[in-house]
């Protein structure tokens, strides 16, 4: 710049100097801003959903737990259960039957059957005392045999002091200590409205007998029983559509069945008359003759996927049925596994529980190589199971059929004497061995029919038919 120029002059050279950088400053930043929103996959003003993390992946609303809360009827529900269960204790089995509600009345379809199962069940046992918890109000409870709700029904934890009569040495493990599995069994009484399961009536009702109800924790019979009766136990695996970027995905269709057929099979079995009963209630047949259901059916399904839970049990639900899920109790809330949070709602909801082992692990390999690591699987299974669950866990199921895919008579009498010793009471196969027939002098050895997922609706229909007989 001259320097002669005036002062004046350099100052405006100067502010137009900066002006001009200001606009060229501004329209790179507009040029910025465009290419930007142009380019941008999605735009924040244009978006059909709120960019949330949670919006796209909002979970399916299933039913929740009962909500507890403390009782307001604790005498009226501690004088119900002290007659019931003095009734019990003194043989007063019709007491007891007068005591319960119409529809439990129902399902046993008369007071001698009722009466039967009790002097069976605790048949070679001496009655001794029992103690009570306190009383909780539970907003509802679903009964397991019926998927019936009720609704505002009462719960008070049940003891029974119970000694075997005979040489403990001879007895099933179960038989020697059941006074330790008969602890703190709930039982649920309702004030009834009968008309419509609600609570609030003005008629006391047991629904569920604590240690003396068929779904209390089971006393197998002192002396060997013989009963047999057919009923088809179904094994699934995944009930969900196959990943696309599964790793085995012949294997995978094989083990999946779809949300969608899965109903279409329930569909059928509803209208052929089919009833799914509970691990309970086929035992009790077995051990004591109790009646099953028209057409009896269990559900069951192996390895606690999550698809447990959003899969097959909305499905179980919407058609009134209730299934068993076998648990891998190393890998609760895993990746693609169901969490102990969705096994306790499914629980409280009619579905039963049943251990897979810690690892999933073939049980009779494991016990050649180690009778430790081979007990280590099913006791700590179970006792893991028992205090996330609160529940006693009775029922087993052999990881991949081990070891009666096999002909070592052998190993299959040391892992059934192992589930013995560790209070078991019953184990489903992996065909291998494969039928309807279930066997009162085999409880460890029960049958399931395998349903493949690469199967059309039509061969499910004809694989059912050949055992409906």
């Amino acid at each position: 710049m001259n320097k002669k120029t005036p002062p004046q002059a350099r100052l405006l050279v100067i502010m137009a100097r900066i002006l001009m950088i200001c606009s060229v400053a501004l329209i790179l930043l507009s040029l910025f801003l465009g290419a930007y929103v142009f380019l941008s996959p999605v735009s924040a003003a244009h978006s059909s959903q709120p960019l949330t993390p949670t919006t796209a992946q909002k979970p399916k609303t299933h039913p929740h737990r009962p909500v507890i809360s403390a009782s307001k009827y604790q005498g009226e529900v501690g004088a119900i259960t002290q007659l019931y269960f003095s009734a019990l204790i003194n043989h007063q089995y019709d007491v007891m039957w007068s005591m319960l509600h119409p529809d439990i009345q129902a399902q046993w379809g008369s007071q001698e059957a009722f009466a039967t199962y009790e002097q069976k069940r605790f048949q070679g046992f001496t009655l001794g005392t029992f103690t009570k918890g306190s009383v909780n109000d539970l907003s509802y409870w679903m009964n397991p045999e019926t998927m019936t709700r009720y609704n505002r029904v009462e719960e008070q934890a049940i003891t029974l002091q119970i000694t075997p009569a005979a040489n403990l040495a001879t007895l099933p493990i179960i038989d020697q200590h059941a006074s330790d599995v008969l602890t703190n069994i709930p039982c649920i009484v309702q004030r009834a409205s009968l008309s419509a399961h609600q609570g609030e009536g003005n008629q006391w009702y047991v629904l569920n007998g604590g240690p003396a109800d068929p779904e209390a924790p089971l006393l197998p019979p002192m002396t060997p029983v013989s009963q047999n009766v057919n009923v088809p136990i179904l094994m699934y695996h995944y009930v969900s559509e196959v990943p696309a970027n599964d790793p085995n995905p012949e294997l995978r269709r094989s083990l999946s069945v779809s949300p969608t057929a899965f109903s279409k099979q329930l569909d059928y079995l509803k209208t052929q008359g089919y009833h799914s009963i509970t691990f309970n209630q086929l035992m009790n047949a077995l051990y004591y003759g109790v009646a099953l259901p028209s057409r009896p059916i269990i559900f069951t399904f192996d390895d606690g996927y999550v698809d447990a839970y959003t899969g097959a049990y909305p499905v179980l639900r919407a058609h009134g049925y209730s299934g068993m899920f076998y648990i891998i109790t190393g890998k609760v809330g895993w990746q693609g596994q169901a969490s102990w949070d969705q096994l306790r709602e499914m629980l409280a909801n009619g579905m039963q529980m049943g251990s897979h082992t810690i690892h999933h692990v073939e049980i009779g390999k494991t016990y050649q190589n180690s009778p430790e690591q081979a007990q280590q699987e099913l006791e700590v299974s179970q006792l893991t199971m028992q205090k996330q669950l609160g529940m006693v866990i009775q029922h087993f199921c052999y990881p991949n059929g081990d070891p009666f895919k096999g002909s070592n008579v052998t190993l299959q009498r040391a892992i059934t004497a192992l589930l013995d010793a560790q209070g078991y009471t019953d184990a489903t196969t992996d065909p291998g061995p494969t039928g309807v027939l279930q066997k009162g002098a085999d409880p460890f050895v029960l049958l399931r029919l395998r349903i493949d997922g690469r199967s059309s609706l039509n061969f499910f229909i004809q694989q059912m038919k050949t055992y409906e007989g």
